[in-house]
């Protein structure tokens, strides 16, 4: 098929690609759906997730698009939000209080890693999904590689 893919006219290469894509991105976010993400990994992880078809690699990718509702671009969170984080992450700031009776600064700490959760080497969402989805989405664009190419004329 990749042999044949160097020698495929354009024009059926890009029927290829545009109609790959359109049937392999649903069926990766019903595979990153069935890891139960929580609602933050959704946001981040499965709501962002592309696909792309070239030649010789079918390209996954999440976090790249839009920003969430609490501003905060997804591709900063990504790598957080699949693999965890380290719980001991503190931020340190000063708070002021209001001016009545007398205002008065003081040093707050707070844990700010506590919502993406503990590390996991073998990842959360999307690796787990990616090992039930590699046969499936290599089904899917032989299987419509040979469809494409049926239509070619002259190409029994």
């Amino acid at each position: 098929m990749f042999r044949a893919l160097k020698f495929i006219e354009r024009e059926w290469l890009s029927a290829w690609t545009k109609e790959g894509r359109q049937k392999i991105e649903p069926e990766w976010r019903d595979q990153l759906e069935r890891s139960r993400p929580n609602r933050l990994q959704r946001a981040v992880l499965v709501r962002t997730s592309r696909v792309s078809l070239s030649r010789n690699s079918i390209r996954l990718s999440a976090g790249g698009t839009g920003k969430l509702s609490s501003g905060a671009r997804p591709r900063d969170l990504a790598r957080a939000v699949e693999f965890g984080q380290d719980q001991g992450i503190k931020t340190r700031y000063y708070r002021k209080d209001p001016p009545v009776p007398a205002p008065a600064k003081h040093v707050v700490t707070r844990r700010t890693a506590r919502p993406v959760g503990p590390k996991s080497a073998k990842g959360k969402v999307v690796w787990p999904a990616l090992g039930r989805f590699v046969p499936r989405a290599a089904a899917i664009a032989t299987d419509l590689f040979y469809e494409i190419l049926r239509r070619v004329p002259g190409v029994n």
